[in-house]
């Protein structure tokens, strides 16, 4: 053992001490070798950058002559005061001079002002000779002659200046940081070295029941902590020979097959025994005492069908134990007479004959994992029933669009082959103009993980159009796409036929509203030709007010027009709209038809949303429900009894638009097919059962909102009118 140890506090003092020396030393130097490197550089860096600024400036004033215009520029320049003189040899005024230079420019004099250099000052060449750092730049007219040269004068006043400073700190912050961890040592030792030998004390009053503490200590350290040490562990040493070891490690066996959640078991083969653990028994629903010990309580538990099982590995697991373990899932009878799943591992020991004399393992209650894989595998199966028998086609695809899999559904939609379908691409079906689009919501989908009803036409079979309705969403496993799609050619062809059958009532309309102000306008100028061929017009106010007449008819002709265009221009994007301009607009457009049939229009705008929508569809919505009311409308006899009522109004959390009219209303056999595609109660040449069908995909798939008809009776001026009503209901957030 060594002796003379050397005291902890002088070996702390030291190693402090010269780490602080050496660590902030380093530091020290290295910060002052990269700030003066850093500071050269900036001034290399912005003599450089003006350099070229003045070169660009000067240039045009040395093919001037205008010495005074750039010797302004180079003192806006000075404002550096690292800059000691810019000064320019300018090539054209030394020929006009007839000298081989002319130098002019600013310097800075002792003093700090910028002052005009003077080529033939001693002191002026004395200051430039004094500069730390100087550079030029030559200056070339537009064909690349040189007209001059621009010199720029540095000092390194403030680098000096600050390095100065970078020293006194580092200085200052050696002798502080000395004193502190000098100061900073002792502290350490009184309150936290001298705690631990403290802590030692206690421990040794930490002792079993023998007297005896409990761990040894370590006679590593310094000579105090090392001697204090050596005399605790020779006190332990007696512990070496007290069994007190092999109860504590009995008892710990004993809590630890107690404190897991699994059932511990332990079969002593050879004298035909068990010992079952609490919890062994708790998975079956016994208590600790309600079931013997025996081998027998295991074996008479297990399932029927699992016997054989059972018996099979273990005769297998007997003859290698290391090559064949025992693990396998087995059903158990709890006490309630239920089965519990339970997966049974097990080991066993071999005495030198190779037979089996003891085994020892465990019991997992995976009755719930079990009921899940048992739930998964119903919902697996009832996915792929649903994939492979849905009317609407699936499939799925990778994240590049490839198909992966796609049952019949998609497959009929598309014509392919099974074999033709899996080397092709859900993006390379898309027609030309829609694969920007098809990339586009592929993107949307691996961002937000979904995306519905995405429209776009698709080259199948033979080089057959049609249009699919798609939704798409990322499955779980982030690697594929499942898409849904839907072939909706034929309601395409829908929509076409509806929006002309629109058109082709608007036109009807802009010629009934056209016909009024034409009239007007051919009166007026039928009456001044006559005036003129007969010498009557007598006054220039008189032609002035006949041309007014004309104008204002022609700017209603304009409106009729820009109503009409604003109508048929396709909306591909939603936005903000407020529910009563779409019933202005409406009406504007159906202001001819509904003077002509002589029916009286009487809204009720109470309220007003606004929603995020497409206002083109909405407006053909509502046109397509008003002209079914005209056209129940030309039936009755008497005009004071067509009445047509729209009304808005909050009610809760909804806003409801109401359109009714007083024709009597819809026979109630086919009230509840109205709104399916190609019904109508009209005679083939007049409807196509279109309308309804439309206004009810516009208002609920592309507005999320309801739309429902029902007759109604009412009271209007004293008299009782029954006719159909049409309530379209928007949620309000």
């Amino acid at each position: 053992m060594k002796q003379n140890r050397v005291s902890i506090y002088f070996i702390l003092f030291i190693i402090i001490t010269l780490t602080v020396m050496f660590v902030v030393g380093l530091y020290s130097s290295y910060k002052y070798i990269s700030t003066k490197k850093t500071m050269i550089d900036d001034v290399k860096y912005k003599s450089s950058i003006t350099l070229s600024k003045l070169n660009n400036n000067i240039k045009d004033f040395i093919l001037s002559y205008s010495a005074y215009e750039y010797n302004n520029l180079i003192f806006n320049e000075m404002n550096n005061q690292n800059v000691i003189a810019i000064i320019v040899n300018d090539y054209k005024m030394a020929e006009i001079t007839g000298d081989k230079s002319f130098f002019s420019g600013k310097i800075r004099d002792e003093r700090g002002l910028i002052i005009d250099y003077n080529g033939d000052s001693k002191s002026h060449r004395e200051l430039i000779s004094n500069s730390s750092y100087s550079s030029e730049l030559y200056i070339f007219d537009d064909v690349g002659n040189q007209i001059g040269k621009i010199i720029m004068y540095n000092s390194d006043k403030e680098i000096k200046k600050k390095l100065s400073e970078i020293i006194e700190d580092n200085i200052k912050n050696v002798i502080f940081l000395s004193i502190f961890m000098t100061i900073f040592l002792f502290i350490a030792i009184r309150y936290f070295l001298l705690k631990y030998i403290f802590n030692i004390v206690k421990e040794l009053e930490n002792r079993n029941e023998d007297g005896i503490p409990l761990k040894f200590l370590s006679t590593d350290g310094p000579k105090e902590i090392s001697n204090l040490s050596k005399t605790i562990n020779e006190m332990i040493e007696s512990i070496k020979a007290s069994n007190t070891q092999l109860n504590e490690l009995k008892e710990r066996l004993l809590l630890a097959w107690d404190g897991v959640n699994d059932g511990i078991w332990d079969w002593n083969i050879k004298k035909d025994e068990a010992y079952f653990s609490k919890n062994w028994k708790s998975i079956i629903g016994y208590e600790e005492d309600e079931l013997e010990n025996s081998p027998k309580s295991f074996f008479d538990h297990i399932h029927e069908d699992d016997r054989e099982l059972i018996k099979n590995h273990l005769e297998k697991h007997f003859q290698n134990p290391e090559k064949n373990p025992y693990s396998l899932e087995v059903r158990l009878r709890c006490k309630d007479g239920s089965y519990k799943w339970v997966l049974t591992r097990g080991k066993a020991s071999l005495d030198e004959n190779h037979n089996p004399t003891r085994m020892v393992g465990s019991h997992t209650d995976i009755t719930a994992r079990k009921e899940f894989e048992r739930v998964l595998e119903e919902q697996k199966e009832q996915f792929e029933t649903i994939f492979n028998y849905s009317k609407d086609g699936l499939a799925i695809l990778d994240l590049q669009s490839n198909f992966l899999e796609f049952n019949d559904s998609y497959l009929n939609m598309t014509g392919f082959t099974r074999e033709e379908l899996l080397t092709k691409s859900c993006i390379g079906l898309s027609m030309p103009e829609d694969i920007e689009s098809a990339k586009k919501v592929m993107s949307e989908v691996l961002e937000n993980g979904s995306l519905v009803n995405f429209e776009k036409a698709c080259v199948v079979k033979d080089e057959k159009i049609i249009i699919t309705n798609m939704s798409l969403a990322l499955l779980p496993d982030k690697k594929r796409i499942i898409i849904s799609a839907k072939d909706v050619t034929d309601r395409k062809l829908i929509e076409s036929q509806s929006k002309l059958a629109s058109m082709g009532e608007m036109i009807g309309n802009i010629a009934h509203q056209w016909r009024q102000p034409l009239s007007a306008i051919s009166t007026i100028a039928s009456g001044i030709k006559v005036r003129s061929e007969f010498g009557a017009i007598t006054t220039q106010d008189e032609i002035l007010s006949d041309m007014d007449t004309i104008i204002e008819q022609t700017q209603y002709l304009s409106k009729t027009i820009d109503d009409f265009r604003n109508f048929i221009r396709e909306g591909e994007r939603k936005s903000d709209i407020f529910i009563s301009t779409v019933i202005d607009k409406t009406f504007s457009i159906l202001n001819s038809t509904i003077v002509n049939n002589n029916i009286n229009v009487i809204i009720n705008k109470n309220d007003d949303i606004k929603i995020d929508g497409y206002e083109n569809e909405l407006i053909q919505a509502f046109i397509n429900i008003i002209n079914n009311a005209k056209d129940a409308l030309k039936e009755v006899e008497n005009d004071d009894d067509k009445l047509l009522f729209i009304d808005t109004k909050v009610i809760k959390d909804e806003f409801i638009i109401s359109i009714k009219d007083s024709a009597g209303g819809i026979n109630e056999d086919i009230l509840d097919k109205i709104f399916e595609p190609y019904f109508t109660t009209k005679h083939k040449s007049v409807g196509t059962g279109i309308g309804l069908s439309m206004v009810y995909q516009i208002i609920t798939d592309h507005h999320n909102a309801k739309i429902k008809a029902f007759n109604e009776s009412y009271k209007y001026n004293g008299k009782v009118y029954k006719g159909a009503r049409f309530d379209i209901v928007f949620k309000i957030d």
